[in-house]
């Protein structure tokens, strides 16, 4: 082989060891990231799990209840990512939660007891979104706006009960007549 050759070899041959090394930095790097996600994501899943449950408890008694696209201040692309809660009545009385979300009216991850997960390995960008981007301002925000659902809420039921009161104080007062 020539001179040229040879030269074109070894450097071919260094082109190739640092690719194996930028390989390896890059995967080494990726699973540091994965691992610290792991440990933050529970930061917003505990807390959306527990506004889920907050939730839960101004639905009607028996009613199935359903909180639909909530925003978290959290963007993926552009796109703000908004949560969906619906809870159930399952066996007995044990109550499901349903926690799930995306970009709005789309499901793209799903809020559980022990993760936040993608629905589709390609839905990977979400959930890191809300991992990465998660914070004190964020739980603000959410937590605003889960205060004005169940203040709505709240009034809804007051309001519901002042009439039911008032109806069975007045079919009460027809049965009864007034005090003689």
């Amino acid at each position: 082989m020539s001179k040229l050759m040879d030269e074109l070899m070894a450097e071919v041959t260094r082109v190739n060891a640092l690719n194996t090394e930028v390989e390896r930095t890059v995967a080494v790097q990726t699973a540091e990231i994965e691992a610290d996600r792991k440990v933050r994501m529970e930061r917003p899943r505990a807390f959306l799990i527990k506004m889920g449950w907050l939730l839960d408890n101004v639905r009607e008694s028996d009613a199935r209840g359903y909180f639909p696209n909530i925003p978290l201040g959290v963007t993926h692309k552009g796109y703000p990512l908004f949560i969906n809660y619906s809870s159930e009545k399952s066996y007995g009385e044990k109550r499901l939660l349903h926690a799930y979300g995306g970009c709005r009216g789309q499901i793209q991850f799903r809020v559980g007891p022990q993760t936040i997960r993608p629905d589709y390995e390609e839905n990977r960008g979400f959930v890191n979104a809300i991992i990465d981007q998660w914070d004190d301002e964020h739980e603000a925000q959410f937590e605003k706006c889960v205060s004005e659902i169940v203040k709505a809420r709240l009034a809804e039921k007051m309001e519901a009960m002042q009439k039911k009161l008032a109806q069975s104080n007045d079919e009460h007062e027809k049965y009864f007549g007034k005090g003689e």
